[in-house]
C-alpha cells in the first residue's frame, strides 16, 4: 500500500476511534459514578416508596384506634399492622410491623407498656426469619406516642442487595457495550483497509491495461509506420512485419478478451457451452495458441501427454483460456533459460494439466492471494513485467464453474507447478 493510501486509512481509523470512544468514555464515566452511587439511590427510591406507605398506614390505624376510643386488645393491635399492611397493598412481600421506640424517646404509657409486653420478646432491630432489618420508619403520635410503624424486606431485597443486583447488571451490560465497540471497530477497521487496498489496486490495474494497450498499440503503428512509407528493402522484412503485426494485434485481442471476460463473470453473465473433448486435444489447442501469440521461439512448451487419457466435459475456448494464461505466466516470469512443461495425467475420476517452469516459484504466503482479482506479488520480476492481475482471478473462476480447481505448488527458487484438476467425461453405455 503507498503512503499516501495508507496516510488516508490511519485518518479515517483515528476519526473512527475519536467518534466512538469519547462518547463511549464520557458514557462509561456517568456509569461508574451511578454504580457508585448504586445503593444509596436505591435506599431513597425505597425510603420514598416504602415511606409513604407507612404514612397510609398510619393514617389508617389512627382511624382505626378513633373508632375503638383507643379501646384495642394488644394482641389484637400487633397483628392488625399486618393485616392493614396485607390490605392496604396486595401482592406485597414486605412486612409491615408495630415497634416500640427507642426507650429514651417519648414517655412510657400504658398503652406502650402493653405494646411493648407484645413486641418486646425481641430487640426492635432483631428481624424474624425471612426478612431483613427495618429499613423505614414512621414514628406514632397521640395513643400510640412512643412506637413506631416499621417496614422490612425480604432476604435477598434489602438495598445492598438490590444494589448488588443492578451494578451486575450494569457492569454485564457496559462490558457487552465495549466489547460491541471492539468488534465494530475491528470489522470496520478491516473493511475501511480492505476498501482502501482495492482502490489502490483498481488504479494500478487501470495504470496497467494503460501500458499493455500501449504497447501493442505502439508497435502496430511503428510497424504501420514502416510499410507505410516503403522501408521495407524485401519481401522477407515486408512479411516479418506482417508477422510482427499479427502477433500483436492477437497480443490486443487477448488483453481485451481477458478485461471481457471478467467483466461477463462478475456479472454472471459468462455462459459455458461444456462439449465432450478429448483432454490432449485441450493441451495440444491451448499450446498452439500460446504459440501464436507469444515472441517465444516454436517449441519452448514441452509436453507430456500419454496414450488412454480420458476426456474432459468442458468448454473448450475457457478451458484453453485458462491454460494459455497458465503457460503465458510461466513465459513471463521465467529468466531467459526457460523451461516449461505442460503435462497431462489422470487419476480416479479427475483430469490433471500441469504447466510447470524453472521460475522463482512464489512463497506460500502468496499462493491464496495470487488468485484474487488486481493481485500481484510484489518481487522485482513482477514490478519489470507487465501484467493486469486478473488472469489467475479468471482462471480459478472458469475452473470452478467446471467443477474443478486449480492448486499452485513448487519450491522458491526452483519453480512453480500450476495443476488444473477438472471431472473426467462421464462415460454412456
Amino acid at each position: 500500500m503507498r503512503r499516501a493510501d495508507l496516510f488516508d486509512f490511519r485518518r479515517v481509523f483515528y476519526l473512527l476511534l475519536f467518534t466512538v470512544c469519547v462518547p463511549s468514555l464520557a458514557l462509561s464515566t456517568f456509569g461508574i459514578l451511578a454504580i457508585k452511587q448504586e445503593r444509596a439511590v436505591v435506599e431513597k427510591q425505597l425510603e420514598d416508596l416504602y415511606g409513604a406507605r407507612l404514612d397510609t398506614l398510619s393514617e389508617e390505624l389512627a382511624r382505626q384506634m378513633t373508632q375503638t376510643q383507643g379501646q384495642l386488645d394488644p394482641k389484637i393491635l400487633a397483628g392488625q399492622v399486618r393485616l392493614l399492611g396485607e390490605r392496604l397493598f396486595p401482592g406485597e412481600k414486605a412486612r409491615f410491623e408495630l415497634v416500640p421506640a427507642d426507650p429514651a424517646e417519648g414517655r412510657e404509657d400504658v398503652v406502650k407498656a402493653l405494646l411493648r409486653s407484645i413486641t418486646g420478646e425481641r430487640s426492635r432491630d432483631s428481624a424474624p426469619a425471612g426478612f431483613g432489618p427495618p429499613i423505614v420508619e414512621r414514628p406514632l403520635t397521640g395513643a400510640l406516642s412512643g412506637n413506631s410503624l416499621v417496614v422490612r424486606l425480604p432476604e435477598g431485597r434489602s438495598p445492598a442487595s438490590l444494589a448488588f443486583v443492578n451494578r451486575v447488571v450494569y457492569g454485564a451490560l457496559l462490558f457487552l457495550f465495549y466489547g460491541a465497540i471492539a468488534v465494530g471497530v475491528v470489522l470496520t477497521s478491516r473493511a475501511v483497509y480492505r476498501e482502501a487496498k482495492l482502490s489502490r489496486l483498481k488504479s494500478d490495474f487501470v495504470s496497467h491495461v494503460s501500458h499493455e494497450l500501449r504497447t501493442p498499440l505502439t508497435a502496430i503503428r511503428m510497424f504501420v509506420e514502416t510499410l507505410r512509407l516503403g522501408r521495407v528493402r524485401s519481401e522477407d522484412e515486408r512479411l516479418e512485419c506482417l508477422d510482427h503485426l499479427d502477433k500483436e494485434a492477437e497480443r490486443l485481442a487477448v488483453l481485451v478478451d481477458r478485461i471481457l471476460d471478467w467483466a461477463r463473470i462478475e456479472s454472471g453473465r459468462r455462459v459455458f457451452r461444456k462439449v465432450e473433448t478429448p483432454s490432449a486435444e485441450v493441451a495440444r489447442k491451448a499450446v498452439e495458441v500460446f504459440d501464436r501469440q507469444q515472441l517465444a521461439p516454436p517449441g519452448l512448451i514441452r509436453m507430456e501427454i500419454p496414450e488412454g487419457l480420458p476426456p474432459v466435459e468442458v468448454d473448450r475456448e475457457a478451458i484453453e483460456v485458462v491454460l494459455v494464461n497458465l503457460l503465458t505466466n510461466a513465459h513471463k516470469y521465467t529468466n531467459s533459460n526457460k523451461e516449461i512443461h505442460l503435462k497431462v495425467r489422470a487419476t480416479g475420476k479427475r483430469v490433471f494439466f500441469d504447466v510447470e517452469d524453472n521460475g522463482p516459484g512464489i512463497p506460500s504466503a502468496e499462493r491464496k492471494r495470487i488468485f484474487e482479482h488486481f493481485y500481484r506479488v510484489d518481487d522485482l520480476l513482477t514490478r519489470r513485467t507487465e501484467g493486469t492481475g486478473l488472469g489467475l482471478a479468471i482462471a480459478k473462476r472458469i475452473a470452478e464453474a467446471h467443477g474443478g480447481r486449480i492448486e499452485v505448488g513448487g519450491e522458491v527458487g526452483k519453480g512453480s507447478r500450476f495443476t488444473v484438476a477438472l471431472p473426467a467425461a462421464e462415460k454412456v453405455s
